[in-house]
């Protein structure tokens, strides 16, 4: 049985310009205190695009 480095294996394949372990950490928190709830509203008011939910739309405003 072949074991796979998961993390390695998505470093590869991650696209620059994607989300940073500390602007994920910093997105999570600030969705649990602002009760951020599902959905594709959020997008627009954070300026950016709106095809994002709510979470990734998030983490987007925070990398930037």
């Amino acid at each position: 049985m072949t074991i796979i480095n998961y993390e390695q294996l998505f470093g590869e394949f991650k696209p620059d310009g994607a989300i940073s372990a500390d602007a994920n950490l910093i997105a999570n928190a600030l969705m649990r205190e602002l009760y951020v709830s599902s959905g594709y509203n959020l997008a627009r008011f954070l300026g950016v695009k709106r095809c994002f939910d709510n979470d990734m739309a998030m983490r987007i405003w925070v990398q930037k």
